[in-house]
């Protein structure tokens, strides 16, 4: 009789210990997979932040070599303008990243050089620059061997640099906005400055809840052709709650510099 009791007591001990101890692992897978969530957005964000340095690295060397920026691929076939070509004027200054323009491979490639993730934007006037504060950084390609309209020398291109910077905002032209903080609001009607070139990527989930991976004052672009957008924020807007895309890019004064020192 003891000795039943004994063996029955024993093992509703076993299953009350199993039960325990069921609870606990539960609470710690809980506790893993909620910390992996946000492990995973941090791998998203090194993802992207490591894709925008390897293109903006790419675009540095171009311009070395080619003496002008590459036109944004407005056509999504990987190569700059439409089909290699970047015309006149102030076509194609934003869409995708020319990813075989660059001689890049894409790292999330849907055909060939294409990542939709990410959009270029790059300055574009009128005419090549030679005239004072009206300057052209992404002139017409090569491949047009006309070479009437092309800086044949990387101290023509900085000239062109030079003049650009002086001019005054222009809304038509690549811009970018306040971040929020030391230079104002981050809207499309707070013109900062004009920019050389940008590179923006989305981030891993709408933030700001508009129907576009893309936010803030970014969440009217499209890939590829950018639908015509000319207003970005700094690369100096902090990600939030309400924005998580990264911005980088070169001001004229900086895209000057970098011709110097290299």
């Amino acid at each position: 009789m003891y000795q039943e009791i004994k063996i029955k007591f024993s093992i509703g001990v076993s299953m009350l210990e199993s039960i325990a101890v069921l609870i606990v692992l539960g609470l710690l897978l809980s506790l893993s997979l909620s910390a992996f969530r946000p492990l995973s957005g941090f791998n998203v964000i090194g993802n992207q932040a490591r894709e925008l340095a390897r293109v903006e690295q790419a675009i540095q060397k171009f311009a070395l070599i080619h003496h002008r920026l590459p036109c944004a691929d407005t056509t999504g076939n990987g190569l700059e303008g439409e089909g290699g070509d970047c015309g006149q004027n102030t076509l194609h200054q934003v869409g995708a990243v020319p990813y075989v323009t660059l001689s890049l491979e894409s790292g999330t490639a849907i055909g060939q050089g294409v990542n939709r993730n990410l959009l270029y934007g790059v300055y574009r006037n009128n005419v090549l620059g030679d005239s004072a504060c009206n300057g052209q950084v992404a002139n017409r390609t090569i491949k047009s061997r006309d070479l009437a309209n092309h800086y044949k020398t990387r101290d023509e291109f900085r000239m062109a640099v030079t003049n650009a910077q002086c001019a005054g905002i222009d809304a038509d032209r690549l811009f970018v906005t306040g971040n929020g903080f030391n230079t104002g609001n981050t809207d499309c009607n707070n013109r900062v400055g004009n920019m050389a070139y940008l590179l923006i990527a989305n981030g891993e989930t709408d933030a700001d809840g508009n129907g576009s991976l893309f936010d803030s004052v970014h969440n009217s672009t499209r890939w590829p052709d950018g639908n015509n957008q000319h207003c970005f924020a700094p690369p100096s807007k902090k990600r939030s709650y309400s924005y998580d895309d990264l911005v980088i890019g070169k001001s004229f004064s900086e895209l000057l510099g970098a011709l110097t020192i290299n």
